[in-house]
């Protein structure tokens, strides 16, 4: 997958430190971030009992993630990291209690999962950023790379808001605005803007899907892989 290349690159002048920091220790850490983004345990969250077991899993492995980081990554490959996922990073941990948000989204879930799966709405899209993601690590211009991510993830985002504002109602579709816009607000207007907003840069033929909250929790992670490697392979 994409990811090990991508690490590999982002973390060269750290591996050889420590035992510990090696890129296989850290595939461990996100083994299990990758399984739930390419099953289908994220949309399939509609209750609290299963929103718990998927919000088990994304906390264990951010915090192996976070432990490796901790330990293994630059000052500032910490800081382009934690920039990044800061607004998945926080709706994780509200979504993840009992509160308002976690309320809010359980009200509207059904519907979320409806879209989320649907093959005549968003799932196809979702389906195009995995394999994306799975064969960019044979890609060996990194902007290319990191401009189809960013196209497919826009396009993924769009979907939803699209399909839940008809389907689901504008109340539902006001709370998945609000807190996508947390959690994708740094990927998308700080480092994917220069992809997305260019004349021609996003075609219109690139596959679309819609995203559950969680999806794009993950892919946003996905995408930081990206955004890593960009960043220290033109130091």
């Amino acid at each position: 997958m994409f990811v090990n290349f991508i690490l590999h690159l982002a973390l060269l002048p750290v591996v050889s430190m420590k035992d510990e920091c090696t890129l296989h220790e850290l595939q461990n850490c996100l083994e299990s971030l990758r399984s739930v983004a390419q099953g289908r345990d994220l949309v399939l969250a509609a209750t609290n009992q299963e929103l718990q077991v998927v919000c088990k899993t994304l906390k264990e492995s951010v915090w192996c993630v976070d432990n490796h980081m901790k330990h293994c990554f630059t000052s500032t490959q910490r800081k382009v990291f934690n920039h990044v996922v800061q607004g998945a990073r926080k709706f994780l941990l509200e979504l993840c209690v009992p509160g308002p948000i976690q309320e809010t989204y359980l009200k509207h879930a059904s519907c979320y999962k409806n879209v989320s799966l649907s093959e005549n709405k968003c799932a196809p899209k979702y389906r195009h950023l995995i394999q994306l993601s799975e064969k960019m690590e044979d890609k060996i211009n990194v902007d290319d790379g990191l401009r189809e991510s960013c196209c497919a993830f826009n396009e993924l985002v769009q979907c939803k808001y699209m399909h839940v504002r008809r389907d689901c109602g504008q109340e539902s579709a006001n709370f998945l605005q609000q807190h996508l816009d947390r959690i994708t607000n740094s990927l998308i207007h700080e480092h994917c803007a220069h992809y997305m907003y260019a004349i021609n840069s996003c075609t219109s033929s690139a596959a679309s899907k819609n995203l559950s909250l969680f999806t794009n929790i993950i892919i946003g992670l996905v995408l930081t892989d990206l955004i890593l490697m960009k960043c220290f392979s033109e130091k």
